[in-house]
């Protein structure tokens, strides 16, 4: 059943975190909140587009996926865990465009070379 939109809103207010999906169904769904830390700013701002079907989302970074898949399979304390197999995924996905965070160029773009040492 739809919850109504401002019980919706209530909600993201006391900071909660809703899953949402279509009515009647469990799986896809996804999860909402409001940013409310440094990591979770970033992730907004850093946002990459993803085509589903003939629709575009944003998400995080490829690389902050990685990361955030990596600390919950370190929590978990084992390699044997979906999350640790979705983030082998996510980086074989991602391939030569995972790059080392924070090092662009001149123009904003990432790089993959290490930075040149000056004399």
């Amino acid at each position: 059943m739809a919850m109504p939109l401002d019980d919706f809103v209530a909600m993201l207010s006391d900071g909660d975190r809703l899953r949402v999906a279509e009515d009647g169904e469990m799986y896809p769904n996804f999860e909402v909140w409001l940013a409310s830390n440094g990591l979770e700013r970033e992730a907004l701002s850093t946002a990459i587009t993803a085509e589903v079907d003939e629709h575009e989302i944003s998400i995080s970074s490829i690389e902050l996926q990685i990361a955030y898949k990596l600390r919950l399979a370190k929590g978990g304390g084992t390699t044997n865990c979906k999350d640790f197999e979705d983030a082998l995924r996510w980086i074989s996905a991602a391939g030569s465009r995972v790059l080392p965070r924070g090092r662009r160029d001149s123009t904003g773009r990432r790089v993959t070379s290490p930075p040149r040492s000056r004399p």
